[in-house]
């Protein structure tokens, strides 16, 4: 069985969900290094965000869904913005972040991971990169990737993954088996978009820490 998420650190409140997003006042001032929320509590102050119509983008693929397959990165995402090595069920991977692109009134990360080719087992999909808490982006939290936070450190906002007002977040989800070694998976999802002036955010990943100064495109 997998590891179930690392427990969030630090400060970070979460108040409330939007339909569409999440997004919560870090505490501290606007130079504070941005934690991963503790999804318990709560804070003093929210930013929140007009609600906006939205649809599943349904152009990447869905890391191991239902049918385990593996699958590549689409040829559109651009040039990486950022590759973290870690350990995730015990096993090495890479985690490789492409920039945020907006559209309209949303904006959409994509990810991959990379399971070590060395690796002597996958690793267990379930809770890899959902929040465990099913009223925040999608009812089935373990089986998506819910967990991953976008983080705005300037304005002291977090993000938190858009949801289709059912359950249903607007990210990969359904997924469950194992990600077997060799193999690239990806991911995605999608969030309330950061104000025009903001040129780049911090993503907070379940088990792989903060990936700092992602462009936002």
């Amino acid at each position: 069985m997998g590891n179930k998420p690392g427990t969030w650190a630090g400060a970070i409140a979460v108040t409330t969900t939007l339909l569409l997003s999440g997004c919560s006042v870090l505490p501290g001032s606007a130079g504070d290094q941005p934690q991963q929320p503790a999804p318990s509590a709560s804070s003093s102050a929210v930013a929140t965000t007009p609600a906006a119509t939205a649809t599943d983008p349904a152009t990447s693929g869905a890391g191991a869904t239902e049918s385990g397959a593996p699958n590549e990165a689409p040829s559109d995402l651009g040039d990486p913005a950022a590759t973290r090595n870690g350990t995730a069920d015990d096993q090495k991977a890479k985690l490789v972040v492409y920039p945020v692109r907006r559209s309209d009134t949303l904006a959409t990360l994509h990810f991959t991971l990379t399971v070590d080719p060395a690796a002597d087992d996958g690793i267990f999909v379930l809770d890899l990169f959902g929040d465990g808490d099913a009223t925040t982006g999608d009812s089935q939290s373990a089986t998506s990737v819910d967990g991953v936070r976008l983080v705005d450190s300037a304005r002291r906002k977090l993000y938190l993954a858009a949801s289709d007002g059912k359950g249903n977040c607007l990210c990969t989800r359904g997924l469950q088996g194992d990600l077997e070694p060799g193999h690239t998976y990806t991911f995605y999802a999608t969030y309330a978009a950061p104000p025009a002036e903001v040129t780049a955010v911090d993503v907070a990943f379940p088990q792989f820490g903060t990936v700092s100064r992602v462009p936002v495109q």
